[in-house]
């Protein structure tokens, strides 16, 4: 018990203080805690505390919300997408959604983003308890949370492109990432 009481107070006492026989107390562990200690402590209290502070069904409704708000991120990043297309033309880095857009064809967009949409936050929402669609969620979070801030420096960077963009929108220029949909019929 005396041994116990010795270990959990980290070895504080040295072996000639201590009541211990001598050959007992040069088995205490040493005062000196070092980095990896730190970290194995904090990184275990960590740990449970969310455990002790997260139970499934608030993870699950954390999921839900953080879902909602990336679905209609997801959505105000169609609108963006619909609107430059169809006004001035956008600069599309991802093959996929460049080759969907070049059909000219909104529904054709609304439906692969649409599905996209729907797809990963469906995935989230039913995985909604586990930690995994947690960290997932606030990826997708993130993820969106950067396509909005690339929004607005792209929405604020037009002005300064403004004969570009004629260039390319009259078909003088080429340019692979670049799309417009003509707005005749």
């Amino acid at each position: 018990m005396t041994s116990l009481m010795a270990h959990s107070l980290g070895g504080i006492r040295d072996a000639q203080s201590s009541p211990l026989p001598s050959h007992q107390a040069a088995k205490l562990p040493s005062p000196r805690i070092t980095l990896n200690h730190l970290r194995a402590l904090c990184f275990r209290s960590f740990r449970r505390e969310l455990d002790l502070v997260t139970t499934p069904q608030q993870r699950g409704r954390r999921v839900i919300w953080i879902v909602l708000c990336v679905a209609l991120m997801c959505l105000g990043d169609l609108f963006m997408t619909l609107e430059h297309a169809r006004m001035i033309g956008i600069f599309e880095s991802n093959p996929i959604a460049r080759e969907v857009m070049r059909a000219q064809s909104p529904e054709i967009l609304i439906l692969f983003k649409g599905a996209s949409i729907f797809v990963g936050c469906a995935l989230l929402v039913r995985l909604r308890t586990a930690r995994v669609a947690e960290l997932g969620s606030w990826a997708a979070l993130a993820v969106m949370t950067a396509l909005c801030i690339h929004w607005q420096s792209y929405s604020q960077g037009l002005g300064e492109l403004t004969p570009q963009y004629a260039a390319l929108s009259s078909g003088a220029f080429q340019c692979d990432t670049w799309v417009h949909w003509d707005s005749k019929p």
